[in-house]
């Protein structure tokens, strides 16, 4: 079979932190159609669709494909990894490139390298991880798509997608390098509140006339530059970490934990055989700093952010901390109490 690859924007006009970010402006024009712009660019896609739901809301969306010349669908609300699937089936799509509409900088000239890499390493699930934040993207074929989908506990709660497609127990996962002067995996480049888009605003002012396509490269040059330009949203916090559960529904009479240590053939492999074995808690994720291991899975339990990063505010609800280490584990706990986590010791 001939691949036929699609870049599939994943937007919706559901906003909690900034109303309907989707159409707001960015030099005059709304965010979307500069996402659209960026996306034609691509020389190995075939088919470009803005993918959203049959929410009413979202059927004013539907006016900038039009507008745009692209593919548009309208699927499940809440079912992400159903509405990719059946937008990749509508289209006849093998392979789907996923970006999302709140990332108006996307890389054009990444995804065509991340689309020759995927099928170079003959990959199911390929995706950058240095490159700014909203600045990735992410390969997938449709068999990969319908494997997690069959595999997700719970496939409404698929919004985060990547929990669901990173599990190298059943998929090839290829992280593709990326050039050194792209690394810059602190730069926030994504819009979910106002100094997101002033940042963005900025940043077309400066670099966006008669409808060019500007490079990463002039992109990170001008951040490096104008260092004020990024100082606009830095004080906003990483955003809370996902909550998704691979391993059955939770158990409402037991309390939930997330383990710090994500090497299963260490302190942290032996506490989980030992709650597993006692029903005593219910395990919603991992924690671990290493870079190798972020939204991996391990048996069944996703590595859903970094220690370094933990605070009580963007810890999953109601949940308490179990450090599954040995080197170390004195300190962590101390410095987890001290943001008002509670940590407990097994």
């Amino acid at each position: 079979m001939i691949p036929k690859i699609g870049i599939l924007i994943a937007c919706r006009m559901k906003s909690q932190r900034l109303t309907r970010k989707a159409v707001l402006p960015i030099v005059g024009k709304p965010m979307i159609i500069h996402q659209i712009e960026r996306m034609k660019s691509s020389k190995f896609a075939d088919e470009i669709v803005l993918c959203s739901s049959t929410h009413m809301e979202d059927q004013e969306l539907k006016q900038y494909a039009e507008q745009e010349n692209i593919k548009w669908f309208a699927g499940s609300e809440e079912d992400v990894l159903g509405r990719f699937i059946a937008a990749a089936e509508q289209f006849g799509l093998t392979h789907v490139v996923r970006v999302t509409g709140d990332n108006p900088l996307t890389d054009p000239e990444y995804i065509d390298r991340l689309i020759d890499n995927h099928f170079a390493t003959e990959s199911d699930f390929s995706r950058t991880e240095q490159l700014p934040i909203g600045m990735n993207a992410e390969v997938i074929s449709l068999w990969c798509l319908k494997k997690a989908h069959e595999l997700a506990d719970d496939p409404n709660k698929s919004e985060y997608m990547t929990a669901y497609l990173k599990q190298p127990k059943y998929f090839k996962i290829n992280i593709m390098d990326v050039d050194e002067l792209h690394s810059e995996k602190e730069m926030r480049l994504t819009v979910d509140y106002q100094e997101d888009l002033d940042v963005m605003e900025r940043i077309y002012s400066a670099l966006y006339y008669n409808g060019r396509i500007f490079s990463i490269t002039e992109i990170v040059t001008l951040l490096n530059t104008e260092k004020d330009i990024l100082e606009l949203n830095n004080s906003i916090d990483e955003r809370p970490l996902p909550k998704v559960s691979m391993g059955g529904e939770l158990d409402p009479n037991l309390k939930n934990v997330v383990i710090v240590g994500a090497d299963l053939n260490g302190p942290s492999g032996d506490i989980i055989k030992k709650i597993r074995n006692e029903k005593s808690f219910n395990i919603l994720g991992l924690l671990d700093d290493d870079e190798k291991h972020q939204y991996l899975q391990y048996d069944g339990i996703p590595v859903i952010g970094r220690v370094s990063n933990i605070t009580k505010d963007n810890l999953p609800e109601n949940s308490s901390v179990i450090v599954g280490l040995d080197e170390g584990r004195q300190k962590v706990e101390e410095e987890l109490r001290k943001e008002g986590i509670n940590v407990i010791s097994l």
